[in-house]
């Protein structure tokens, strides 16, 4: 469970200051073992972020950690893992032994490669809308995560840069 927690946070962490703004925000090198350290951001970018070191088990930058930001498609690795968690499907084409199998799979893959919304909606909807966020949430630890006000959106789930 520990595993699974740090994993999806990384990869929480490291979405979230990919989808913050379109430009970059860079640190000093100097920095990188100071996370309050001022970092530079391009005028009119909001940004926020968290980046963690895993070989040294903590957060080297950080900046506005607990700003809240729509999660758009970042909130389809939550998705996707409450799909994997609540139904535990067959993720090998080549063990697929049915229709249904092999779509679930393509839509997984489709859906975290290529940002499908269709997949995303269809396992927002089938796991319970709003109950994915209440569930993984739960499960990770994301404090500043939290349902969108309406259910049917789930681009729309608020999240931050902080992981725990």
């Amino acid at each position: 469970m520990r595993i699974v927690r740090r994993a999806v946070a990384t990869l929480l962490v490291c979405a979230a200051a990919t989808v913050v703004g379109s430009s970059p925000a860079t640190a000093d090198p100097g920095d990188a073992a100071d996370p309050g350290a001022v970092v530079p951001v391009p005028d009119g970018v909001t940004a926020s972020f968290a980046v963690y070191d895993r070989e040294r088990g903590e957060f080297t930058a950080t900046r506005d950690i607990h700003a809240p930001f729509r999660s758009a498609s970042v909130v389809k690795l939550l998705i996707a893992l409450d799909e994997l968690i609540q139904h535990d499907p067959e993720l090998d084409l080549a063990k697929a032994t049915t229709d249904e199998q092999r779509e679930e799979i393509l839509a997984l893959r489709t859906m975290l490669r290529s940002s499908w919304d269709y997949a995303a909606s269809a396992f927002w909807v089938r796991n319970g809308f709003t109950d994915v966020i209440d569930r993984m949430t739960a499960l990770i630890g994301l404090t500043d995560t939290s349902p969108p006000v309406e259910p049917g959106i789930w681009g729309y789930t608020v999240t931050s840069a902080r992981t725990s």
